[in-house]
């Protein structure tokens, strides 16, 4: 399986620096409300990366949600399929099959 780290700044409506975005295949960290005049590594390493990164959470909802890790960090894992269809979406699957008939 293919390995694919991205990575990416958060600026907010003023373009201001927020934060980093890191997507490592089906997982996502966001690391925000830093301190831009600070290094990275004061609030997470390539330990608590690795650490992060093989986390998995169980409950489906939460992982899509993400989970606060602390003041700093939200961890997403999207490595599970979806578990079921969203109402919106299965509202306008009805609206189409119904058309056909």
């Amino acid at each position: 399986m293919q390995q694919q780290l991205t990575s990416q700044v958060i600026l907010d409506r003023n373009q201001e620096f927020k934060g980093v975005e890191f997507q490592f295949n089906s997982r996502k960290i966001v690391v925000e409300n830093l301190d831009p005049l600070e290094p990275l590594t004061k609030y997470i390493d390539a330990d608590k990366l690795n650490e992060i990164l093989n986390f998995k959470i169980e409950d489906q909802k939460k992982a899509e949600e993400g989970i606060k890790l602390n003041q700093h960090i939200k961890y997403y894992d999207f490595s599970r399929p979806l578990t079921g269809i969203p109402k919106k979406a299965f509202r306008a699957y009805s609206a189409i099959a119904k058309k056909k008939k």
